[in-house]
């Protein structure tokens, strides 16, 4: 999605995953505004909360950053809202009540409303992400900056709000630190989890890092 396209993302041949627990993505919300010029948005700073339907989002600048392995890209996408945790089954089941979507199978390991759903695919992710803009579509979250709907995020804004722009490798810094996110266990922690929050991106975004893989809009 780009933040000032209105859902134009298509459902496209996608590459055979190997990851244990596939999880929808978190959803990034497309806004607009009549001007960007400042990459602000109607006084909202970059990584600023923004709460719509009790869920909580980050606001991710338009910016040039250094993305994959270290090549300078230029990210010409307007700012956007993203998730700032990852969906929870409840939210998911929440949907697939409100839709009569069918519910995703539940994993092998104990989890609660609050830890990331898994056992969804891409196409389940696509139609939340459906659900979620209508749900969304416009709210007013600054003025003059208006909800226009919801989608997967692209790779690159993905990239963006998990990394920041400098570079890093991990969400928090270069040096890999496993208190700082949810790895070597067989299941999956509540979004809130201590680890969650200490490995927050330098917007404010959880789980970047560990805890489930994550869906975007770009096939790889």
């Amino acid at each position: 999605m780009t933040a000032h396209d209105r859902l134009r993302g298509t459902a496209a041949t996608l590459a055979k995953l190997t990851n244990k627990l596939p999880v929808v993505s978190k959803i990034a919300t497309a806004i607009q505004k009549a001007s960007l010029d400042t990459g602000l948005l109607g006084g909202l700073e970059p990584g600023s909360q923004v709460v719509i339907d009790d869920i909580p989002y980050r606001v991710i600048p338009a910016a040039v950053f250094l993305a994959g392995t270290g090549k300078t890209q230029e990210v010409s996408v307007r700012p956007f809202l993203i998730m700032e945790y990852p969906v929870t089954w409840g939210q998911y089941l929440k949907f697939c009540e409100e839709t009569g979507y069918p519910k995703p199978q539940s994993p092998s390991f104990a989890f609660d409303m609050d830890h990331p759903v898994v056992n969804v695919s891409w196409y389940d992710a696509k139609k939340f992400a459906e659900w979620l803009s209508k749900k969304t579509a416009g709210t007013q979250i600054a003025p003059g900056v208006e909800v226009q709907g919801a989608d997967l995020p692209e790779s690159l804004e993905w990239e963006l709000a998990m990394r920041g722009t400098d570079g890093r490798r991990y969400p928090w810094g270069d040096n890999w630190d496993p208190s700082r996110c949810v790895c070597n266990t067989t299941g999956t922690k509540s979004i809130y989890c201590e680890e969650g929050e200490k490995g927050q991106s330098p917007f404010g975004v959880k789980h970047g890092s560990g805890q489930v893989w994550e869906w975007t809009n770009t096939t790889y």
